[in-house]
């Protein structure tokens, strides 16, 4: 009879573990956010609207920026002045409530006059002939949640008495201020924010539409899950192996 030896041998692997795919060839990390197709489809679809809201949050600001360029290149213009300039808020004039959230805006008003004929004049206010500059009307700046900026506007913007070119619709009561200051015109924290918002769930859309189409290409990864660690005290096991 052959003698028997006690071969003391290490555990290195599961004998349970499955070999990745040839084919896949993405980090471990993803596996782990898009385990399976379904999750891959439902973050797509999340995506998809957040991202269809802000692409039609950044095109309505688009048309408002668009629109109002246009109209300061095509409008015609007329000598004018200001007459008074004053902080309000959407408590003093709820008709210019903007905020669902009942969040209280500012911003500054300035009414001038310039030297328009009464037959061309739309704004509903005309102090006669005998004036040179009968046309009134009142221009606003964009609103804010700041009261605190809304006065830093009022105090670096427009002076009573100052000359100021006015910028006048030919086919309605709408006038601005030419070469008003574009912080004034325009929102451009939210419009840097709207866009972000784009670029960031555009990412998200197109990793998640990537990860499902891997997914469809390679059912097998769906399946592949590593094995938890096995306990310190079973990892280095003494196995028995009977040779005879």
């Amino acid at each position: 009879m052959r003698p028997r030896f006690n071969i003391v041998a290490l555990r290195l692997m599961s004998s349970h573990f499955i070999p990745p795919s040839p084919g896949n060839t993405e980090p471990d990390s993803v596996p782990r956010l898009l385990a399976n197709s379904g999750q891959a489809r439902l973050v797509k679809v999340l995506a998809g609207v957040f991202l269809a809201a802000g692409m039609l949050g950044l095109a309505d600001r688009a048309w408002f920026i668009s629109a109002d360029l246009h109209a300061r290149h095509t409008w015609p213009t007329a000598q004018g002045e200001i007459v008074s300039a004053n902080q309000t808020d959407d408590d003093e004039q709820p008709s210019f409530k903007v905020s669902i959230r009942d969040r209280k805006r500012y911003w500054v008003e300035y009414e001038v006059r310039f030297a328009l004929a009464e037959q061309q004049c739309r704004t509903g206010i005309y102090a006669g002939s005998a004036e040179p500059m009968g046309c009134r009307g009142m221009v606003r700046t964009r609103s804010t949640q700041s009261s605190h900026q809304a006065y830093g506007w009022l105090l670096h913007g427009y002076h009573v008495n100052q000359p100021v070119t006015i910028l006048y619709s030919p086919d309605s009561s709408q006038i601005k201020i030419a070469g008003e200051p574009i912080w004034l015109r325009y929102n451009l924290e939210r419009l840097i924010l709207n866009a972000l918002w784009v670029l960031v769930f555009s990412g998200v859309y197109a990793f998640a539409n990537r990860r499902e189409a891997y997914l469809r290409c390679h059912p097998e990864a769906e399946t592949l899950t590593k094995e938890p660690d096995c306990r310190a005290d079973d990892r280095y096991k003494l196995t028995d192996l009977g040779l005879s």
